[in-house]
């Protein structure tokens, strides 16, 4: 008798009826929105707790380029601009040359025909004529010269502008080591820091997890459970995404692996348990 009493009082406490459809749709409903809402205090929370400012690349670049071949390059690079700067007005000057010739050949032409005119015509050509074609051929003359020595000065330029490209290829090979060098230490500050975040979040967020974890296990049976269920699922999700956005990704595949086989083991020893030794409420309904 004292049996059946206690197996009536047990039935009583632990067999409730179920609540309607609608009711628990709208539980699952606000427990999902409390989750929301938790996650996203959790989340401002650790935003302010990992605020630490990113590293400069232009400062590390600073710290760790190769000075003497950053200033060599510039100086190549100076006499590169320059030596194009005198080769084009080289090529300026031997256009202009060019053209002047070619109106000075026409010029003397023209005097030189009629020079032969006024021998054929058995005149003798005047001194103005003859002063005049010999003052064109002396100019034309100097003006072939100017040209050729523009010639040559765009000659050596091009000489000392292939000399210079060639100084220029060697040494962009040595800075291609030299940006990859600062990419490494670029890189290798941002995982430090990164990994200094995740630290300082998830000394935040780990206890908050560990109490949704207690809550969870402790109160699971009790009528405000989607309560802790929410604030240990927020937890949880914060927690996952600071170690997916800040964790390598080796070390994050790492621990989703260890934690889902965590998981499925406590799943499965509570099934065994439940399956070896049934709760007696079930056993009773």
């Amino acid at each position: 008798d004292l049996t059946a009493s206690r197996g009536a009082r047990i039935m009583t406490k632990t067999s409730r009826p179920p609540a309607p459809v609608l009711h628990r749709a709208l539980i699952w409903f606000l427990a999902t929105v409390l989750t929301v809402l938790f996650y996203w205090a959790l989340d401002f929370v650790a935003s302010d707790i990992g605020n630490i400012d990113r590293p400069d690349r232009e400062a590390v670049a600073e710290e760790v380029r190769d000075a003497a071949l950053h200033d060599q390059l510039q100086a190549l690079d100076d006499q590169r601009a320059d030596l194009n700067t005198r080769k084009a007005g080289q090529l300026d000057i031997q256009r202009v040359l060019r053209e002047s010739t070619g109106e000075l050949r026409s010029t003397m032409d023209q005097l030189v025909a009629l020079h032969e005119l006024d021998i054929k015509a058995g005149v003798e050509p005047t001194e103005e004529r003859q002063r005049a074609l010999a003052e064109s051929q002396t100019l034309y003359l100097a003006k072939q010269t100017e040209f050729q020595q523009a010639n040559e000065t765009i000659g050596k330029l091009s000489q000392e502008l292939r000399e210079a490209q060639a100084s220029i290829d060697a040494l962009e090979e040595r800075r291609k080591d030299d940006e990859e060098r600062v990419r490494d230490e670029y890189r290798a500050r941002v995982d430090k820091r990164g990994l200094k975040v995740a630290g300082l979040k998830l000394a935040f967020l780990l206890p908050a997890l560990a109490v949704g974890v207690w809550l969870v296990l402790r109160h699971r049976q009790k009528l405000y459970a989607a309560i802790f269920y929410a604030w240990f699922v927020a937890c949880f999700l914060r927690v996952a995404a600071v170690m997916h956005e800040y964790l390598p990704g080796r070390w994050f595949r790492h621990i989703a692996v260890a934690a889902a086989i965590a998981v499925v083991i406590a799943l499965l020893v509570q099934v065994v348990k439940l399956v070896a030794a049934p709760r007696r409420d079930l056993l009773l309904r």
